[in-house]
């Protein structure tokens, strides 16, 4: 998954959605959701919070106000 997500094959959304919909699935469905749940909580989380941030964030007003705080983890 790494190496898919690295080489933009896949993306942060697509991987979350793939997560989500293995969620409650049987568990021998989720054998790969598992294996790849330290990547996506590394990653692919805190990558997506950013995004989603800086969506909400007005840039409407002059860049000289606006402050950007973030964390990664």
């Amino acid at each position: 998954m790494p190496y898919l997500y690295n080489e933009d094959v896949v993306s942060e959304d697509a991987i979350m959605r793939w997560a989500e919909e293995k969620e409650h699935a049987d568990e021998s469905d989720k054998v790969f959701v598992k294996q790849s749940e330290a990547f996506i909580q590394v990653y692919i989380c805190p990558a997506l919070k950013l995004v989603l941030s800086l969506k909400a964030h007005d840039f409407t007003e002059p860049a000289e106000s606006q402050i950007f705080t973030y964390s990664l983890f």
